[in-house]
């Protein structure tokens, strides 16, 4: 299980942590307890014995034990002693920690801001700019959600590894969209895909693994503070770019995007800013992102949708609404590719 796994809840096994689960966690990862314990090599401690690994009271830590192996985060094998189990050995990890970390920065906060939000604007889907949104209302601060990240480098390196954690939680793109068929399309000499605002490359990266493209053939594109802590495969060209400017490259035949951080208006700046460098009945945008359904949605995506509208009065979309903003943008709906259990799907647009 993942820090994203217990914030959210696994799609067959759902559960909601409590606050006082979340807060012990956090306190004994602000400690850097699990690293500790694990560098002493783990096994069965007493409180007393971790208090001096960790340097805590350890009536104060048998307190913060108690509560996460009661809710099965640890175990608790005799009296007064306690042992991490698969789970609170991963929050070693640094991903893991940046998760958290996350979590109690931007995540609860803005929860915890969102009722009084609605109440504020009369209870109506707020439909202002990405910087106007309960995020600014919670924070007490201006500017969107992606300029508050940028701002620390720690904050930044903390969302990117969630970001790569959360991807590796879910079926990778490239086994719901079938990725053969563009490699098999493409001359020996065209980029194959561009990966518009992809972050440090955990998308793109996917593609390379699987198929292994010669240099130059695949591209990651993003602001030049985010590419800063891009590491991908010496084979993926690197570039600098805002996807709320006209795409540069013109002779790719896939663009690759994930859009449900932004509302419908700024959705469609981006996807117009990419019609010029595309060539009609060739070229494909591939939208990898949730479908809502009518009835029977997954934990995470529901979720995700009150996280979006919080964080950039953004929204997790149906196949309706993506026709929509499809067809505002000058797109058509070609295929949208979903697998069993899985709740993200791509989504593949033409030009109208």
């Amino acid at each position: 299980m993942s820090v994203g796994q217990l914030q959210q809840g696994t799609d067959d096994d759902y559960r909601e942590p409590s606050g006082a689960q979340m807060a012990a966690l956090k306190t004994l990862v602000d400690l850097k307890a699990f690293e500790k314990w694990s560098a002493a090599g783990g096994g069965v401690k007493t409180p007393e014995q971790l208090g001096e690994i960790i340097g805590c009271e350890p009536y104060l830590l048998e307190r913060l034990l108690r509560v996460i192996s009661a809710t099965g985060l640890a175990s608790n094998p005799g009296p007064h002693q306690f042992e991490m189990n698969t789970f609170s050995a991963s929050l070693a990890d640094q991903a893991q920690q940046s998760g958290m970390r996350y979590w109690y920065d931007i995540d609860i906060p803005i929860y915890a801001g969102l009722p009084s939000y609605l109440a504020f604007h009369g209870y109506k889907t707020p439909t202002a700019g990405p910087d106007k949104t309960c995020f600014n209302w919670s924070k007490n601060r201006l500017g969107t959600g992606f300029d508050y990240i940028s701002e620390s480098p720690a904050r930044q390196a903390d969302f990117d590894r969630c970001m790569t954690g959360y991807a590796s939680a879910h079926t990778p793109w490239t086994e719901i969209y079938p990725t053969e068929k563009l490699v098999e399309a493409a001359d020996p000499d065209e980029i194959v895909v561009v990966d518009v605002g992809g972050g440090v490359g955990h998308d793109i990266s996917k593609f390379q693994q699987k198929h292994q493209l010669s240099s130059g053939r695949l591209m990651l594109q993003d602001r030049a503070k985010v590419l800063e802590k891009a590491n991908p495969d010496k084979a993926i060209k690197v570039m600098t770019h805002d996807f709320f400017t006209p795409q540069p490259v013109k002779d790719a035949d896939q663009l690759f995007l994930v859009l449900h951080d932004w509302p419908d208006n700024m959705a469609i700046k981006i996807l117009e800013n990419l019609k010029p460098a595309m060539e009609r009945g060739k070229s494909k945008v591939l939208i990898h992102d949730f479908v809502l359904f009518p009835q029977g949605n997954s934990p995470t995506a529901a979720q995700s949708d009150l996280l979006m509208m919080a964080v950039g009065n953004a929204k997790e979309r149906t196949l309706e609404m993506w026709t929509n903003l499809a067809v505002q943008s000058g797109f058509k709906i070609t295929q949208v590719h979903t697998r069993p259990a899985e709740p993200y799907s791509v989504v593949e647009l033409e030009l109208a």
